[in-house]
């Protein structure tokens, strides 16, 4: 199993400080004021997993494996303001093939998601992931889930999310890996705000370096397109991304039973076609994680 836990913040500021959205209402233009709350907030952060697996005797080969596993999931977010709690908590079981340099799993997920304490909507599908590795560290790994949304406040928020993941990864020395990955996400609902393409690529790495730190840096760009975008807007709302990371471990140091301190920075910029859904966004997480 691993959890991790840590004290959060973040600070999200609107381009050009407006909060003003021009609609088109028949020809006739009338300005919008969005009512919200740009102040740095504090609270605790939680996530953890923990897996059980049981081998089975199914025939592929002398140099496969084969296992079911079952797998619980939470990311839970708690803040000062029971409006900015976020509660995720799923399940997920199947069965996963296991190979010299290869690794295949396929797995039903359900996941049920809280927001301000209140029940928010249900995500049930099925994942399919792949690595395969060679013996000179480097490794090609993917992911693939459709789920279906349920959403327990709106009818128009209910349909369909698809997400894939495909990457590279190539360990450097024993000591460091470096990695680049696409991913795409499409999620199909009624709302047009919440109905979306998005894609994008992300490069990570990490490196062991003096005075027993790991570091994680990690940067990224994505679109995200909306398909149907409301008659009303007299923008285009669609928004792109660019954002960097670094998360910071002290591997040498522990807590507990096996935990270590970590800081993780985070910073995005998003440009919306829209000047009021235009924004940059600062976030930090301090906290320990279990290592092993």
């Amino acid at each position: 199993y691993e959890i991790s836990a840590c004290l959060v913040g973040s600070e999200m500021c609107i381009r050009d400080r407006t909060d003003t959205i021009l609609l088109d209402f028949g020809g006739i233009t009338l300005p919008l004021k969005v009512d919200r709350n740009t102040k740095s907030q504090l609270g605790i952060r939680a996530t953890g997993s923990a897996s059980y697996r049981l081998p089975i005797d199914l025939t592929f080969g002398d140099k496969v494996t084969s296992s079911l596993f079952v797998q619980g999931f939470f990311d839970i977010t708690d803040a000062p303001n029971s409006t900015y709690d976020d509660y995720i908590v799923g399940a997920k079981t199947g069965i996963r093939f296991t190979g010299a340099n290869t690794t295949y799993s396929v797995a039903p997920v359900h996941s049920q998601r809280y927001l301000a304490g209140e029940h928010y909507e249900d995500q049930t599908g099925l994942e399919l992931a792949f690595e395969k590795r060679t013996s000179s560290g480097f490794s090609v790994f993917g992911l693939a889930s459709y789920s279906n949304v349920n959403n327990k406040i709106a009818e128009n928020l209910d349909g369909t999310l698809g997400r894939a993941r495909i990457g590279i990864r190539q360990s450097i020395g024993g000591t460091g890996a470096i990695g680049l990955s696409l991913f795409y996400e499409d999620k199909s609902v009624d709302f047009n705000l919440d109905n979306y393409d998005l894609y994008g690529v992300r490069l990570l790495g990490v490196v062991d370096v003096p005075f027993g730190l790991t570091l994680r840096p990690s940067i990224f760009f994505e679109k995200k397109r909306f398909p149907v975008p409301s008659p009303l807007f007299t923008g285009n709302p669609d928004e792109d991304s660019l954002g960097a990371s670094i998360k910071i471990e002290k591997n040498n140091l522990f807590i507990g039973d096996g935990f270590s301190p970590f800081l993780d920075l985070r910073h995005r910029r998003t440009k919306s076609g829209i000047d009021a859904y235009s924004y940059y966004e600062t976030e930090f997480e301090f906290g320990i994680v279990r290592r092993f």
